[in-house]
């Protein structure tokens, strides 16, 4: 969330879990947009962070909920942590997008039906890979 990376006008501002690496920048006077997690990452960036919570967009889990221009984000549990979620991001017209924050595939993960809908839908897949180095992928 470093102002480095800000780019467009983006308001929405996706935090998949509440670990170092992943809400870097994120302060108490974050004014770029509305910062969208989990119910439990949402308590820890206001606690510990000291983030208002009107700057915070709390979205349910497994649901759908449309924050702008008919685009709806859905978190689903991602076995990471407490609070992590991985993210189906939808719009009209696009193909959905899946973005799995820091995740713990497990065998279970594959019955939520979340993610079955996912299926055949030739979905986008974003993997995080904060630690990955390009030279121990082989292709």
């Amino acid at each position: 969330m470093e102002q480095q990376w800000v780019r467009g006008h983006n308001r929405h501002w996706v935090l998949t879990h509440f670990h170092a690496d992943h809400y870097r920048g994120l302060t108490k006077s974050f004014s770029l947009g509305k910062v969208v997690c989990s119910a439990v990452t949402a308590q820890l960036v206001s606690t510990k962070l000291r983030v208002p919570m009107s700057n915070l967009l709390v979205l349910p889990m497994n649901q759908a909920v449309e924050v702008a221009d008919g685009v709806s984000l859905t978190l689903v549990d991602a076995n990471h942590c407490p609070g992590a979620a991985m993210v189906i991001a939808t719009a009209p017209g696009m193909r959905p997008v899946l973005h799995t924050g820091d995740c713990r595939l497990s065998s279970h993960m594959f019955e939520q039906p979340e993610l079955q809908a996912l299926r055949g839908s030739r979905c986008r897949l974003v993997l995080d890979t904060t630690y990955c180095d390009p030279q121990d992928i082989l292709l």
